[in-house]
């Protein structure tokens, strides 16, 4: 497919060339002609490049700044689209949506649409007056985009098909986030949780950005009841955010602080090995678009316990239960810890080469809409 892409990213990874963002960049330069993207970041990272080539047909570019990086976006974006001809421009995040939409306004190109969170969640919108403009964003772009992406039926379920949102007779397209489920479960274990802790018999694990919306605070609240029955029950936390502060503060609070670890930012193989080892994966979050985690700690055969948020009502033998309900939460870690450890059942996942034949049919599809 001799198609030439701009895609406007919002995941820094894709400028580090080891990561494995950047890998996937690569392999999505095989199914087109032609990929630039450009990386809209706060500012650089340790391992992450300017600019690179990450294939002969591949280039990424960061947009640096707060906010400023937006209209720095737009202009080189623009000046892009002034000298060569492109096919279709791709966006993820709302504020991205509407720099394609502006672009293809100007230059008469198709556009793409990806939702990746869950943005009319009424969680989301009360979570910050942000959050309650991307929203209003998102409801006036939504009929104006080519085509729409959503990573999950419960995304697609939330847009609203009226006049103020989707066209009738124009539908989002259910297309997940791709994860290599094969790989987890074919990753042998290097890390086991039950070693490194040996004085804890029960490892409940999380994992993720460590941010308000993931509500830790909730699992921290829980581990006050579940180390009554279970003393030794440790919660793992692994990554990094700006919430960790508060979570160690919340800890010593409850007085949990000795059951409670976190690790940091781990390495992929290293958070598989985790969910290979842990009694029971954990996810708190108000609101997801997906849910990565949950779809890699059921891939590495971990039992889960996760509020209804993204892709969990979708996994046969999670225990899920309603956003926010701390004793329901509870009850369900405490169920799961006292049972055999069973493995959940993921719901039928795209290998990467049908995965690649989906995401090509889909930029045909918005280029002939």
């Amino acid at each position: 497919m001799n198609m030439k892409i701009l895609m406007l990213s919002g995941d820094p990874q894709i400028l580090d060339a080891a990561s494995d963002a950047a890998r996937r960049m690569k392999d999505y330069g095989r199914i087109v002609g032609r990929l630039d993207i450009f990386v809209f970041v706060a500012r650089l990272g340790a391992h992450q490049a300017p600019a690179l080539a990450l294939s002969a047909n591949v280039s990424a570019e960061a947009v640096a700044g707060r906010i400023a990086r937006f209209w720095r976006a737009y202009g080189r974006a623009a000046h892009l689209l002034k000298r060569e001809r492109y096919d279709l421009i791709t966006a993820q995040d709302i504020e991205h949506a509407c720099i394609a939409w502006l672009l293809s306004s100007r230059f008469r190109i198709a556009w793409q649409m990806q939702l990746h969170t869950d943005i009319f969640n009424p969680r989301f919108i009360r979570h910050s007056f942000a959050n309650r403009i991307r929203a209003s964003m998102a409801k006036f772009l939504l009929p104006r985009a080519t085509h729409v992406r959503a990573v999950s039926f419960r995304i697609a379920r939330s847009l609203p098909v009226s006049k103020a949102g989707i066209p009738q007779g124009k539908r989002a397209v259910i297309f997940p986030i791709y994860v290599d489920t094969d790989s987890i479960r074919k990753t042998q274990v290097s890390a086991d949780l039950g070693a490194k802790y040996p004085a804890f018999r029960k490892i409940i694990l999380m994992a993720g950005r460590l941010a308000r919306e993931k509500n830790f605070i909730c699992a921290i609240h829980a581990m006050k009841r579940i180390t009554a029955e279970h003393p030794s029950a440790l919660l793992v936390i692994a990554g990094s955010g700006p919430e960790r502060r508060a979570i160690i503060r919340e800890a010593h609070r409850a007085g949990v602080a000795a059951n409670v670890a976190l690790e940091g930012a781990v390495s992929f193989e290293t958070l598989c090995s985790y969910y290979k080892t842990a009694d029971l994966y954990l996810l708190t979050s108000e609101y997801e678009g997906y849910g990565r985690t949950l779809v890699e700690a059921a891939a590495a055969g971990c039992p889960i316990v996760s509020t209804d948020v993204g892709i969990a009502e979708e996994i046969k033998g999670a225990f899920v239960v309603p956003v926010g309900d701390l004793q329901a939460l509870t009850d369900a870690v405490l169920r799961q810890l006292n049972m055999p450890r069973a493995a959940p059942e993921l719901p039928s996942m795209p290998s990467w080469s049908d995965y690649c034949k989906l995401l090509r049919e889909s930029f045909v599809a918005c280029r002939h809409a």
